[in-house]
């Protein structure tokens, strides 16, 4: 589709907004919409008449969306409810949390208020909310908002800071048709991006299930039950494999004492930490790893990390995330929550392992053996339990190479599909910002 500038344009006198339609007026929010800070958190009830009413909080606040998952209550007086209560078509934009990040109402849940971590914008003189939403888009994406909030802190955009924002007005009209043509717009893009999304989601399944069917079926065409176990990670064995716990094969290494390290103990080079949050994809992030001193380094020699070894995440929200040490840059040790395994016997390579922890199987055996437990954990008895079918060493080098293939292959598309995400990320961003700052005339079709 092709766009074309508005035919008279006038300098705006703002550097990062450069020329803008002629008949365009500049503004700020305040002169446009007013503006509500939610209501502070009450746990009590202060008067017999306050009731319990649902309200939104920053959490809830998506673009495109509110999410009424997971709505909580709180205490209302009477005379409170008209002053936060939520209408149809108001603009809800985040104070704290992701600074600026907003979405309009739409009427989810029958009544609903707001928290004091949410501003609730109502239009002035016929303002329009949903152009202000995407006004509000290009300043975050241009990273205006996160600037005038310093992010560097605790983050808060303020009602004070929201009102004096420069606001670009059209006339209304032409609001409303930049409005409606950028929801017809971004519309289409979401819908492809939401196709890629899920052609995302079948190749991890595919990768999945083909890690799965390698490691349980290997190279084998009969296969033999030697384990009448009913257990699903007891699958039959093909022949000349062997099954036996993990803990007589691996080294294993539970709960690591590198969980609250002093200030003085970081140091901009040196020792690698690896924790979790750098894993991806099973590997390891190591640009962006924080480093420790010489002293702590030494302190835990039974954690520092060798070429092959699997991590294995045991608690937490990320439970189970893995990574394997492909590549070592320099010198790591473990932070805390991590399993560390490797292999005490030549029963199997350390790869093999990686692999099957990655299955449905494991995934199985990791469940049950969490069932009547409140701990969301996963400790290093169960997986010195887990029974490991083993093929022979010549067979799990096959298999690996197999797996190696096929996941760089599927990983490669994978890659592919994710840079065509980015790419009509980039295109909404900037399709936005050149209409509601008019580079582009749209019309009214």
């Amino acid at each position: 589709m092709s766009y074309f500038p508005y035919p008279s344009t006038r300098d705006s006198g703002l550097p990062w907004l450069g020329q803008i339609p002629v008949h365009w007026e500049i503004t700020n929010v305040k002169h446009g919409y007013d503006i509500r800070l939610g209501k502070m958190l009450r746990p009590e009830p202060s008067a017999s008449s306050d009731t319990l009413e649902p309200y939104l909080r920053a959490a809830n606040i998506q673009w495109q969306d509110v999410d009424t998952n997971d709505v909580k209550q709180m205490w209302f007086s009477p005379w409170e409810k008209p002053l936060y209560e939520l209408q149809d078509g108001d603009l809800m934009v985040c104070e704290g949390g992701d600074v600026g990040r907003a979405a309009i109402w739409q009427g989810q849940l029958e009544k609903c208020y707001i928290q004091n971590s949410v501003h609730r914008v109502r239009s002035r003189k016929g303002f329009i909310n949903k152009f202000l939403y995407y006004w509000l888009i290009g300043l975050k994406n241009n990273g205006y908002i996160d600037l005038l909030c310093n992010k560097a802190t605790i983050a808060h955009f303020t009602a004070e800071k929201f009102a004096a924002i420069e606001f670009l007005a059209p006339p209304l009209p032409e609001q409303r048709i930049i409005a409606a043509f950028l929801d017809r717009q971004t519309a289409k893009i979401n819908a492809l991006i939401a196709k890629k999304e899920r052609l995302l989601e079948l190749l991890a399944k595919q990768r999945s299930a083909m890690i799965s069917q390698a490691i349980t079926k290997g190279n084998a065409i009969n296969s033999v039950l030697i384990d009448r176990c009913p257990a699903p990670w007891l699958f039959p064995l093909p022949l000349g494999w062997k099954r036996q716990q993990l803990k007589y094969n691996s080294f294993t290494k539970g709960r690591i004492g590198y969980e609250n390290l002093r200030a003085e103990e970081y140091t901009d080079e040196g020792p690698y930490l690896v924790s979790s949050a750098h894993f991806r994809d099973g590997k390891i992030q190591w640009d962006r790893c924080n480093h420790v001193t010489r002293e702590r380094f030494e302190m835990a020699p039974e954690i520092i990390l060798q070429k092959h070894d699997v991590l294995f995440m045991k608690d937490g929200a990320v439970m189970g995330k893995l990574a394997y040490v492909e590549e070592l840059p320099g010198e790591a040790c473990l932070n805390s929550h991590i399993l560390l395994i490797r292999p005490q016997k030549k029963s199997y390579i350390p790869k093999f392992l990686f692999y099957v922890l990655m299955t449905d199987v494991f995934t199985a055996y990791m469940e049950e053996e969490r069932k009547g437990t409140t701990f969301f954990g996963f400790s290093e008895q169960c997986m010195g339990n887990f029974p490991i079918s083993l093929p022979p060493i010549s067979e799990q080098k096959e298999i690996c190479k197999y797996i190696d293939g096929k996941t760089k292959q599927l990983d490669d598309l994978a890659t592919k599909i994710e840079a065509a995400i980015e790419r009509l990320g980039e295109y909404r961003s900037a399709l936005i910002s050149a209409a509601v700052t008019g580079k582009i005339k749209v019309n009214d079709d």
